[in-house]
Parts: structure tokens; sequence; C-alpha cells
């Protein structure tokens, strides 16, 4: 496990995983783990926060996705030359059964890139944007996981 800090508040943990071709696992936190949107009259532009983050090594982008908190409204993932690299939307509940209670998050979507379609390349530089209700909310959060590969079949 190697865990370093960019210059914006990100901690970067890439955990090497040895199988047959190889793959990485980035976890993109925020130090602030959890941090307060403040109230603002205009609800209609989001909340929007966003992040340069170093990718020590780079592969083919095999599976993304965000854990966010209530009040989300996407996540984006971008290669340093502007592509998008995937978008995490929120699934909010319309029931009122547990695990399905109406208007609250209970996932968000995975990205799962056609194999070997997303190259990010060593030393990338990804830009991670939040965008959240630009209303009060305590407890946001903008974490993003990728799996990298090394090598595909």
């Amino acid at each position: 496990e190697e865990v370093f800090s960019t210059t914006n508040g990100f901690s970067v943990t890439s955990l090497l995983r040895h199988g047959t071709y190889g793959s990485v696992y980035y976890s993109l936190l925020h130090d602030q783990v959890e941090y307060t949107i403040p109230e603002n009259g205009d609800g209609d532009s989001p909340h929007v926060q966003k992040a340069n983050i170093p990718i020590e090594k780079g592969g083919y982008l095999i599976y993304g996705t965000a854990h966010m908190h209530s009040g989300i409204v996407n996540v984006t993932l971008y290669g340093q030359d502007g592509r998008t690299l995937c978008t995490s939307t929120p699934k909010y509940g319309r029931g009122n059964e547990a695990g399905n209670e109406k208007g609250y998050l209970i996932g968000m979507f995975v990205c799962y890139p056609q194999p070997g379609s997303i190259k990010i390349h060593d030393g990338e530089i990804l830009a991670l944007e939040s965008r959240y209700k630009n209303e009060f909310c305590s407890g946001a959060m903008r974490h993003f996981y990728i799996y990298l590969a090394e090598e595909l079949p």
C-alpha cells in the first residue's frame, strides 16, 4: 500500500494487486472527509468542488464509482486532456421499505468502460469534479474509487 498527499488536500492510496494482468486500485479521498455546503440563495446552480489528482501508475480503466451522500448531483473524473473518464450519478429511493427510502441516496452508479477504451497514463493528472445541490448540507463528501488494469487479456 502506498499513500501520498496532493497539494490540494487529497490523499491518494494505491494498492497494487498482482494477478494475471495486474491491477491498481486507487482510492481518491479528500483529507477533509466531510464538509459543509453553506446555505445559498441561488439553488438553481450546483455547488461544485474541483481537484487535480496525480496518478503515479497508469493503466486501463476497468471500474470507477463515487462514495457520496444525499444532495449529490453527480461526480465526474476527467483525464488530463479533458476527456470524461467516468461520471457517477446517484440513485435515490422511491419507496418506503428499508434500503429504498423515498428521497434518500441509496447508491451510486458504477462505470464499467469497454475494456481497453480508456487509458490513463503514468503520471497523468486527473481532475475530479463533484456537484451537489446548492443548499445547506452537512456531511458532504467527494470520494472516488478506480481500478486500473496494467494489461488487457
